[in-house]
């Protein structure tokens, strides 16, 4: 009988460390995963086709996070961290006056990004080049960017929004995932959000939402 208890007890405290070890997993604790810079920069033209890696800088050391990318036009690439710092490096020289969209995520931290950059015309040895005018190229082409992305993204530049018991941001086009405190009540919590996108000038019925209940939100 004494046996019996001890096996319980074993597995009861086993299930325990197993429910801490995924709470780890699901909620890091410590500062938000913020991105600090880009290079190429967020809708840079006249990028360089050869450019041999595109870089993103963050607050905090990315080795243990786990990154996914969707790349517009595809290109193949292989991709390195160091500490803080994450590189894309692609294969082979990209197009020439080409428009790329690089969408990163990290699923635990609910980061995401979407980088885009229009690169320049691809010179070869028997490309002539031409004398540069003065300017800084087509004044409209960051303006078309812009409108590109917020209308797929309509409250890019008012994300990740946070108050003190929900945040929301794009996990994709046209969908936000909303964490909020499990201790709310949820019905509470949607239309604290949409009173939000209203004030904003966005109709909800334009997004989908993934509604995610934490212990904490992490401000």
């Amino acid at each position: 009988m004494k046996n019996k208890r001890v096996i319980i007890l074993v597995a009861v405290l086993a299930f325990l460390a197993g429910v801490l070890i995924l709470r780890e997993i699901l909620f890091r604790p410590g500062e938000k995963l913020t991105l600090l810079a880009t290079e190429p920069a967020l809708y840079q033209t006249g990028v360089d086709p050869n450019l041999e890696k595109i870089s993103f800088q963050f607050n905090q050391n990315v080795e243990g996070f786990n990154f996914s990318f969707n790349i517009f036009p595809d290109f193949a690439y292989q991709t390195q961290i160091e500490n803080n710092q994450l590189f894309i490096i692609p294969e082979k020289p990209l197009n020439g006056e080409e428009n790329y969209l690089i969408e990163i995520r990290e699923e635990t931290s609910s980061f995401y990004f979407p980088l885009e950059f229009i690169t320049s015309q691809k010179i070869d040895e028997n490309t002539s080049i031409p004398e540069e005018e003065g300017g800084l190229g087509d004044p409209k082409a960051e303006e078309e960017i812009a409108k590109i992305v917020l209308e797929d993204y309509p409250l890019f530049y008012q994300t990740p929004k946070t108050t003190d018991s929900w945040q929301a941001d794009y996990s994709q086009k046209g969908e936000l995932t909303i964490f909020y405190q499990s201790s709310k009540n949820r019905e509470t919590i949607q239309q604290e959000v949409f009173a939000w996108m209203e004030s904003e000038g966005v109709d909800p019925q334009t997004h989908n939402f993934k509604w995610q209940p934490v212990s904490q939100i992490n401000n």
